[in-house]
């Protein structure tokens, strides 16, 4: 699956969890999402984070993330 789809399927799930503020808990909730089906890479994981910013819906001000593109 590329980064991009990953940021597709991952960003409704975020919103569903109430919108997580930290980076690291951003993190841990993806983590968390692919946990049952072998994970995912750290790096993976950032990318698709960055792959969000650059979509303009979130915007990431160092260790916060704040959501642009809700539903």
């Amino acid at each position: 699956m590329s980064v991009k789809e990953l940021a597709e399927e991952v960003f409704p799930r975020l919103i569903k969890l109430k919108c997580p503020k930290k980076k690291k808990a951003v993190v841990n909730s993806i983590n968390a999402m692919f946990n049952f089906t072998g994970g995912t890479e750290e790096a993976k994981v950032e990318q698709v984070i960055n792959e969000l910013a650059r979509q303009k819906k979130i915007k990431i001000n160092g260790d916060s993330i704040e959501y642009l593109g809700t539903m």
